[in-house]
């Protein structure tokens, strides 16, 4: 899916015969501006909604939902930021800080790389589910498309129960449970002395696909000029319970995921990392 927009086609867009669009697993229903349409698609292994003029222009606006881990509006918008500014849109950069209105809603001002295009985002924390719409346009479009994208955030309708399940159900569920921040950490007693080493590890797994991974190790008289940390970058894919994990430098590792204790921990080839 195309993120990099540089955009907006002189056309005037009214909801006066919007349609309304239905998620398929019927998560949500939200109003499409006239002159647009609406599909189903992904960031990585997360499901998003994508709206997108039908003439070919290069607007968009991507819808998502889905569980929070964040336990306020402030986290959640700082979260927010954070994923556009380093995994969806590198480069860009906000320019105000988050605004906070009534109803939970965070609303936040990007501007793109190189400063072509603008990007307009609202996301609301409701019920531990976060929904957001992240629109993007020419520079130029900043306030048509912020106006556009305003009047779909208002539309946008949960279900009042649960999604309809389906075959593909269960997974889509554990790609969304393993979205967030892990730990894992041991100590060795070395014996006399008091001497100990200690590692830890800590995954961010982000719902765009991707995910930083940073070891530490801390032994005792460490040589000066020797780094204890790790760190790698990279994305990675769900099948099943196989998280298949391919890093920046091209090395690849795939390992077998269990949640347990509702979500809060995470076994990785049966070692467990707690959810932060």
């Amino acid at each position: 899916m195309k993120l990099n927009i540089f955009v907006l086609s002189a056309i005037s867009i009214s909801f006066a015969a919007a349609e309304t669009y239905r998620a398929s697993d019927g998560s949500l229903t939200l109003q499409v501006p006239q002159g647009w349409q609406a599909s189903p698609n992904t960031i990585g292994t997360t499901p998003v909604h994508v709206l997108q003029p039908s003439n070919g222009g290069d607007e968009r606006m991507i819808v998502g939902v889905g569980p929070a881990t964040a336990n306020s509006i402030q986290e959640l918008a700082q979260q927010t930021v954070q994923l556009v500014t380093m995994q969806l849109l590198p480069g860009s950069r906000i320019t105000s800080q988050p605004k906070f209105v009534q109803g939970g809603v965070a609303e936040i001002s990007y501007s793109g790389p190189g400063g072509q295009s603008a990007w307009w985002q609202a996301v609301m924390l409701k019920d531990r589910q976060y929904v957001t719409v992240l629109a993007g346009a020419r520079a130029a479009g900043a306030a048509m498309i912020e106006q556009q994208s305003r009047a779909v955030f208002a539309s946008i309708k949960l279900a009042s129960g649960p999604p309809t399940q389906s075959k593909a159900a269960p997974s889509g569920q554990l790609a969304q449970m393993i979205v967030g921040h892990w730990t894992w950490s041991h100590r060795t007693d070395n014996g006399a002395g008091g001497n100990a080493a200690y590692t830890s590890r800590e995954i961010w797994i982000y719902p765009n696909g991707r995910y930083q991974y940073v070891a530490s190790t801390y032994v005792p008289n460490l040589p000066t000029g020797v780094d204890p940390t790790t760190t790698v970058t990279g994305t990675y894919q769900l099948q099943g319970n196989r998280l298949m994990g391919r890093a920046d430098n091209g090395q690849q590792a795939i390992f077998t995921i269990e949640m347990v204790e509702g979500g809060k921990g995470m076994k990785i080839d049966g070692e467990l990392y707690i959810r932060e």
